[in-house]
């Protein structure tokens, strides 16, 4: 969220590399709370797609050789 809230006013959208660091951060949290919660069956529910679709992403960016390029730290 706070990506998105420094972003916003700039005429660029936040690269890739800082939008996972960003959505991981979230990911982390929300699993830790579902498992003291005992909800991993929801937290896999609402985070499936997107780990599907970031899946593929880094399928797609190890095909094209540029991992490396995808986490490395730009801060």
């Amino acid at each position: 969220l706070s990506l998105f809230l420094f972003q916003w006013i700039k005429e660029k959208p936040p690269s890739m590399t800082q939008w996972y660091r960003e959505t991981f951060k979230v990911f982390l949290m929300e699993h830790l709370n579902a498992i003291l919660k005992g909800n991993n069956v929801f937290f896999y529910n609402i985070w499936q797609p997107l780990l599907y679709y970031i899946l593929s992403d880094l399928v797609d960016l190890l095909q094209k050789g540029r991992l490396h390029l995808a986490f490395t730290n730009k801060s």
